[in-house]
């Protein structure tokens, strides 16, 4: 999706709905709701969720089992399908307003 190189190396190229690509980044700098491709896109604390019923694409988002573990404001919203980790579901973090 990179288009002739123009995205700099610590740079990853995002589809976006106007249809013309865009280069986010840098790589390991991404925060809350910040587009990524791999978990080495997000900042610290955050991993790379493709959460499918939630945004388009793969986001940088906090895992969470309950709303206590979200910052103030957010939610813990529960996937579709679910994840569990050692019989315990797992959510995203979620404020209702952040998207990517």
């Amino acid at each position: 999706m990179n288009p002739g190189g123009v995205c700099l190396p610590t740079e990853h190229c995002f589809p976006a709905e106007d249809g013309i690509p865009v280069c986010l980044g840098p790589v390991g700098g991404g925060g809350n709701y910040s587009a990524c491709n791999t978990p080495a896109d997000c900042q610290a604390a955050l991993q790379c969720v493709d959460t499918g019923d939630i945004f388009a694409n793969p986001c940088c988002l906090k895992w969470c089992t309950s709303a206590a573990n979200c910052p103030a404001g957010s939610t813990c919203e529960f996937l579709a399908p679910a994840v569990y980790v050692g019989g315990v579901e797992y959510g995203v973090c979620y404020d209702g307003f952040g998207g990517c």
